[in-house]
């Protein structure tokens, strides 16, 4: 079970963390045309 928990945080984080940085870009580019 913990192996398998391992498994997923390992995919699920680069995941996350490139959707994080991908909104905020989108953000930042908003903010930088207002």
């Amino acid at each position: 079970m913990k192996k398998t928990l391992l498994r997923l945080a390992f995919v699920a984080l680069p995941m996350f963390g490139f959707a994080q940085t991908y909104f905020s870009d989108n953000f930042d580019d908003e903010d930088i045309s207002d």
